[in-house]
């Protein structure tokens, strides 16, 4: 498996590398995990701040998904 640089996945450029989704969603869980390492390391927020947050916007994108 490829794994997509943070430098490709930023890049603008026109020439971008075809990658597979799998692919693509490693190189977003690295990223991701990255960025709240860090927020965290620099005490911006914490870990358990960012969990909780994603478990907010799931259970909102649950009731969005709910038939009307």
């Amino acid at each position: 498996m490829h794994c997509v640089s943070a430098e490709e996945t930023m890049d603008s450029t026109p020439n971008r590398q075809k990658v597979s989704f799998e692919e693509l969603a490693y190189s977003n869980m690295l990223t991701l995990n990255a960025l709240i390492e860090l927020l965290d390391e620099k005490g911006l927020i914490g870990k358990k701040e960012i969990l909780e947050r994603v478990k907010r916007l799931q259970a909102q994108a649950q009731v969005r998904k709910k038939p009307h």
